[in-house]
């Protein structure tokens, strides 16, 4: 009986980690816990309804001039900022400034809210993109 050859793989091929690092497409004026989105290849803040594609991690406290580099978390858990009342389970969008609220209208959503906030807080967030279509 002929044995067959054995294929191993050292390392790993897919970015497994929940960061990305893009490039600031314009001036984001703290930006702690807010939405992003590309913009010819680089990261601006999300808008009212846009297809964002992460969030930028708390621990960045300091603005962000156009071409700084600039950490996001694109999938996990993530802290990010209220703008408005959230509820546990909330499937969450973005506001006209960045700011994560319930989505109601048609776009583009980040995730879903793991706790209840209130506008201006922290919460602990699911980052899960999809589309959210509003009833009627």
């Amino acid at each position: 009986m002929k044995r067959r050859a054995t294929k191993m793989y050292f390392g790993d091929t897919v970015n497994t980690s929940p960061y990305f690092r893009g490039e600031a497409g314009a001036k984001i004026d703290n930006p702690r816990g807010k939405a992003v989105k590309f913009s010819s290849g680089q990261l601006v803040l999300g808008t009212a309804a846009d297809a964002v594609v992460g969030i930028v991690p708390v621990t960045n406290d300091q603005a962000l001039e156009q071409g700084d580099p600039v950490d996001i978390v694109w999938k996990d858990m993530t802290l990010a900022l209220a703008g408005g009342t959230i509820a546990t389970g909330d499937v969450l969008a973005c506001d006209a400034n960045g700011a994560l609220v319930k989505a109601s209208a048609d776009g583009g959503t980040i995730g879903v809210a793991m706790e209840a906030a209130s506008s201006g807080q922290y919460f602990h967030m699911i980052v899960e993109r999809g589309t959210f279509a509003a009833a009627g």
